[in-house]
């Protein structure tokens, strides 16, 4: 049997090989090349046997044609600051905000979630107090029982923010945090940018151009990166670029070390990425919608072309599912390769070989998905066997 997958369903249930014993059947099975007829055969939480066949066994449950997936796995969500703070200074209560959103995630068929706080934050004064709060409320939920979805943590760590080693030293340690990512929001990467940033979240013109004059600590934003790049390597925690958008952008992030660009927003971010060899995260919004929200170039086209490794669903939870079936019907790639953009992939490049894949040996995190007017609903959620929704 798989070790990973043991001490995972350790991790999740305080003692090891704790599962329900399955027989899912007539089910449209999402392998790692193909799409077939099948069942798949579950027993303490593991995957034990997936077969080309209808099961007649009286225990099987029949899903009725529907499709099975293997869980989704999400590396970049910042969904939970939206249940955390509603409104504009209003913070929620964190538990009640963790378990709601929690929920939103496992009804969306995520069983694996990178959940995406911010580090530090220079330019959203509230950010900077929210990491603690979050992560308290994340751990009180998890240890009471009250989580559906398996959560690690993806530190969005801010470059510019005087006080960030002192934000992340504390959790560098344990099995918890899985990426970093780095966000240089200076002026001086990007003048323009920033001003249509600033802007977009609020700043009037004459606070905007006041930050432009002043500009950034420059000195701050290298000593931070080098300092982050340094603790990821050494602690081989996957560490990504973010928003690039010049072949400079790219050049700097493969100079640190990294083989992960998450969203390179122009033509030339991407064609760099790629001639490097970078792994290109993308938001899944963007393919359900074919274009940025900002602007910026859209996703379709890039994921047929091989230039995205994987999909997140950075705003939008629901968008990964979506995202992957609107890849099949509308832009032609084979339902298998675009499922893997938000399942095998992920589980690859992140480490995790235990799940993502719907294979014996693995842990059984499984998604029922039917269509209901040519869009996918989820029915079900199985995570390591058990049923969460």
């Amino acid at each position: 049997m798989n070790e990973l997958a043991h001490a995972a369903l350790e991790r999740i249930s305080g003692r090891p090989g704790r599962g329900t014993n399955l027989i899912l059947t007539n089910a449209m099975i999402v392998g790692e090349d193909d799409v077939f007829l099948g069942t798949v055969h579950v027993e303490d939480g593991l995957i034990i046997g997936v077969e080309p066949s209808v099961s007649r066994s009286d225990n099987a449950v029949d899903l009725n044609g529907d499709f099975l997936l293997p869980g989704l796995i999400d590396v970049h969500t910042d969904n939970l600051e939206k249940h955390t703070v509603p409104r504009p200074g209003v913070v929620w209560n964190a538990i009640e905000a963790v378990v709601n959103y929690d929920r939103g995630l496992i009804a969306s068929g995520i069983t694996t979630v990178f959940d995406s706080i911010c580090a530090g934050n220079v330019h959203t004064d509230y950010r900077r107090a929210l990491l603690e709060h979050m992560l308290g409320g994340i751990r009180t939920a998890e240890a009471n029982g009250a989580l559906a979805v398996d959560h690690f943590l993806h530190l969005r760590c801010d470059l510019e923010d005087g006080d960030l080693i002192g934000l992340v030293t504390p959790h560098l340690e344990g099995d918890r945090l899985r990426f970093i990512s780095f966000l240089d929001e200076s002026v001086e990467r990007d003048p323009q940018r920033f001003r249509s940033m600033m802007l977009r979240r609020g700043r009037k013109e004459d606070e905007v151009e006041a930050l432009v004059i002043k500009g950034s600590s420059l000195e701050v934003v290298g000593h931070n990166r080098e300092w982050l790049a340094r603790e990821c390597k050494a602690r081989k925690i996957p560490f990504s670029s973010h928003d690039d958008t010049t072949r400079a952008h790219i050049a700097e992030a493969v100079a640190l070390g990294m083989t992960l660009s998450e969203f390179p927003i122009t033509e030339e971010a991407m064609e760099a990425a790629r001639e490097e060899g970078m792994l290109v995260i993308a938001g899944a919004p963007n393919v359900v919608n074919g274009r940025s929200h900002a602007g910026y170039i859209s996703m379709r086209e890039r994921c047929l072309s091989g230039h995205v490794q994987i999909l997140c669903s950075d705003y939008v939870p629901s968008s990964l599912l979506s995202a992957a079936f609107i890849l099949h019907k509308q832009v032609g790639l084979p339902l298998a390769t675009a499922v893997s953009l938000v399942t095998s992939r992920p589980a690859t490049v992140f480490g995790f070989d235990d799940r993502g894949r719907i294979a014996s040996g693995l842990r059984a995190d499984l998604i029922r998905v039917g269509l209901v007017a040519n869009s996918p609903l989820v029915k079900a959620v199985w995570r390591a066997g058990v049923r969460k929704f």
